[in-house]
């Protein structure tokens, strides 16, 4: 079923709800939440899966191992062909395969989610601070926000490799909410996968889970994160404050 089939309203259309979170400042995961980019990690991760002399993988296993990194997502495609143990001087050797390859075409058949565009300037408008915490690379990761107009939307981005841990330590979001000078108290953490939700319990930080992305195992979702099936739903459970 095709999420984004039934038409959508414009932005200011929508009548805003009883909110269930009051927030000021709201943390986006990326890879899946903002961005669709399983197509041009599946390409370069094929790629280095042909020249390490392993099967290569589909898009749909792609979607669902995305959120860890692209070290987890190398090893996750390696284990996948049967293999029991990888050595780690092989996937040391393998990862720098898949950043050269990735870099190649972080932007060729990537694209935003619906909606996304509008939704962050009605958001910056009504005078939400935003922010992206992921686990990507940091250099990937700017990359990406460039090439997809994202970075003038944000006040701060977090990315793997800024830490010593990243999502699902609450760390990275603690980093974020210092950053753009917020309370964990007045953060809600907006993600597409158990690690955004595990990460925003940690930090005790509301949630929204998105339900475009590509996490497909299950998520248990207590009273302090609500599933959304489009952005705009944002505007129903989130009314700004101090």
């Amino acid at each position: 079923m095709n999420l984004f089939a039934k038409r959508q309203l414009p932005l200011a259309a929508h009548p805003r709800a009883e909110s269930t979170f009051i927030a000021n400042t709201l943390l986006f995961d990326l890879d899946g939440t903002l961005v669709d980019t399983a197509p041009d990690l599946t390409l370069a991760l094929n790629k280095t899966l042909i020249q390490m002399n392993y099967p290569t993988v589909s898009l749909t296993n792609v979607k669902c191992w995305i959120g860890n990194g692209l070290r987890m997502l190398l090893k996750r495609a390696i284990l996948n062909s049967g293999v029991k143990v990888i050595e780690p001087e092989l996937l040391s050797y393998g990862v720098n395969l898949f950043e050269s390859f990735y870099r190649q075409s972080i932007w060729v058949n990537s694209s935003l989610y619906p909606g996304i565009i509008d939704g962050l300037c009605r958001l910056k408008i009504e005078g939400f601070k935003i922010g992206c915490v992921t686990n990507k690379r940091r250099s990937h990761a700017e990359a990406l926000l460039a090439e997809s107009g994202l970075a003038d939307y944000l006040g701060v981005l977090v990315a793997g490799g800024d830490l010593p841990e990243g999502k699902p330590s609450p760390q990275p979001l603690f980093l974020a909410a210092h950053c753009l000078m917020s309370s964990a108290t007045t953060c809600v953490m907006i993600g597409d996968s158990k690690i955004d939700i595990d990460a925003a319990e940690a930090a005790s930080m509301s949630s929204l889970l998105v339900m475009w992305g590509y996490y497909g195992g299950p998520i248990s979702i207590g009273i302090d994160t609500k599933a959304i099936t489009y952005f705009d739903d944002i505007f129903r459970f989130i009314t700004l404050g101090s």
